[in-house]
């Protein structure tokens, strides 16, 4: 791909003003969340052949003029019936469906083999790019400056959407949370074609930066990934619909992965528009293969990932810290004497740690808890999962304060008095 790049930055015409236009749109897609290949949207061959479409019709053009002319081009661009390229190659009709593929956009590689590099676009991905360059263009003809047309789009990402999806990714060690993020996102795309599917009345958009936020208390490596929904126009959308979509993304995501671990975390919520940040810290990954050994060899030798609960530190507050320890790893081991066992500090955790510890048997769990008319009842751990999971974060069942206990074969592991 980068010897394409070349070759293309090589043939152009006008190289300074095609390399300076390009370095703007290429800032204007990463900030307003539209380059990332692998989440559905632009990555930077695509615009590099996209923007030597354009300058191949304007050999003297200044950088400006090709910044503007890119965004009047394809702001209206026939995507869907029309493909992109850059070295004059025109398809068969054969060629034409074959590269396409059926998506609903086409960019078209340099030499042979042809291959369309937008392959990962999807309807509603394409939805969301042809918007931003709408928006682009609009900005450009009412004389705004380049800065208006970059501006960062992620905080009207946030403010834009009444409900969204969030995906929380954690692990105890950095060789498994890599492990994990590579795994979750090369499925994203899934996760937008299950969605469109399934609820044909939303519109959604994936934010692709990975934010510090959504963490697990004592997971010290976790980040989460933002998925934006909305009604489209005056239609319904349907709960139950969205819930049926996640569960199946979720059964999809971890069928047949080998590499999956026990101290590896996932989940995946509906969250209202009044529990979401207005802006999020980008998260990285942990360099090196480091492990906390010390962690782990605790984490192995624990006999039902809850026994450890019960002494909380924290209180009674079951909500979740909106800001996450993602901490790099230590050179060197920490001493045994120094390492604490990572702690499942509320309901909520323990909750989800039963639910995704494959280590743990959740048919031996039974769940205590208030019921607002009939006092304390207790459930099996399955049929509480089944009436709670996707209305816990809205409260819409029952809020999790009102959890009182949990029990293993009988035996209390986790107790909210007794934290």
């Amino acid at each position: 791909m980068h010897t394409s790049i070349r070759h293309i930055l090589r043939t152009t015409q006008s190289t300074p003003a095609f390399r300076s236009a390009l370095y703007v749109i290429r800032h204007w897609a990463n900030q307003r969340g539209v380059l990332s290949g692998k989440c559905g949207y632009f990555n930077p061959y695509a615009l590099t052949i996209m923007l030597s479409h354009v300058s191949q019709h304007l050999p003297s053009a200044t950088d400006e003029g090709l910044v503007n002319a890119f965004f009047e081009t394809f702001a209206t661009f026939p995507f869907s019936t029309r493909i992109i390229t850059c070295d004059g190659w025109v398809p068969t009709a054969a060629e034409d469906k074959w590269v396409r593929g059926g998506r609903g956009m086409c960019v078209v590689s340099v030499g042979v083999p042809r291959v369309n590099v937008v392959r990962n676009v999807t309807e509603g991905t394409c939805n969301v790019l042809v918007g931003e360059l709408k928006r682009a263009w609009d900005v450009v003809q009412r004389g705004g400056g380049v800065e208006e047309v970059w501006e960062d789009g992620v905080g009207e990402f946030f403010t834009s959407y009444p409900t969204y999806i969030l995906l929380t990714l954690s692990s105890l060690t950095p060789s498994s949370y890599r492990s994990l993020v590579g795994h979750i996102e090369s499925r994203l795309v899934s996760l937008l074609v299950i969605l469109s599917t399934r609820c044909t009345n939303a519109e959604t958009r994936l934010w692709p930066v990975r934010g510090k936020w959504g963490a697990v208390t004592g997971y010290p490596y976790s980040g989460a990934v933002w998925v934006g929904v909305r009604k489209k126009g005056d239609g319904k959308v349907v709960q139950s619909d969205f819930l049926a979509a996640l569960d199946e993304f979720e059964r999809q995501v971890f069928e047949r992965w080998e590499e999956k671990t026990k101290d590896m975390f996932f989940h995946i919520e509906l969250v209202p528009k009044s529990k979401v940040p207005q802006t999020i810290e980008e998260d990285t990954l942990p360099d090196g293969d480091v492990e906390v050994e010390a962690a782990e060899s605790e984490h192995a030798n624990e006999d039902d990932g809850a026994s450890g609960e019960t002494a909380n530190e924290q209180g009674d507050d079951d909500v979740p810290s909106t800001t996450t320890s993602t901490q790099r790893p230590t050179t060197s081991p920490p001493s045994p004497t120094t390492t604490t066992h990572p702690k499942l500090r509320t309901s909520r955790d323990v909750f989800h740690r039963i639910l995704w510890d494959t280590s743990l048997d959740s048919s031996l769990y039974t769940v205590g808890y208030e019921d607002r008319f009939q006092g304390i009842l207790e459930i099996s751990f399955k049929e509480f999962a089944q009436k709670c999971r996707g209305d816990e974060t809205d409260e819409e069942w029952m809020p999790w304060h009102r959890v009182w206990w949990y029990k293993k074969a009988g035996e209390v592991v986790w107790d909210r008095k007794g934290r």
